[in-house]
């Protein structure tokens, strides 16, 4: 498509140089709580032994009290499904707190 060979050493190199940062973004501490949180799937289709795939990759996008925005997780599967966004929302709820229950009190704690 963009007419640009890469070889399988050079892919290697920069999957070792970028692992690590990569395992330290996901293992990173959480907010307590996030104001906002955006859920959604982008879907691409993929060569992958001589046939073309489709892969959905699940984006969690979280908006802290400050406005900043963190990735909170990125999933790749086969398809998207309300089962898979299920586990997602499980593994998040594991990770950190996710309630709305308190979140008008948290506010007003914060501002007022």
């Amino acid at each position: 498509m963009y007419d640009i060979n890469i070889s399988s050493e050079l892919v290697s190199k920069i999957s070792e140089k970028i692992i690590p940062q990569v395992n330290e973004s996901q293992n990173r501490p959480l907010e307590e709580y996030y104001l906002f949180v955006f859920m959604d799937a982008i879907h691409h289709k993929l060569r992958g032994n001589h046939q073309i795939i489709n892969k959905a990759a699940y984006v969690v996008l979280g908006v802290n009290s400050d406005g900043y925005k963190d990735i909170l997780g990125i999933w790749v599967r086969a398809n998207e499904s309300s089962k898979f966004w299920l586990g997602v929302l499980n593994e998040l709820k594991r990770t950190f707190y996710i309630s709305c229950g308190n979140l008008q009190d948290n506010i007003y704690n914060k501002y007022y």
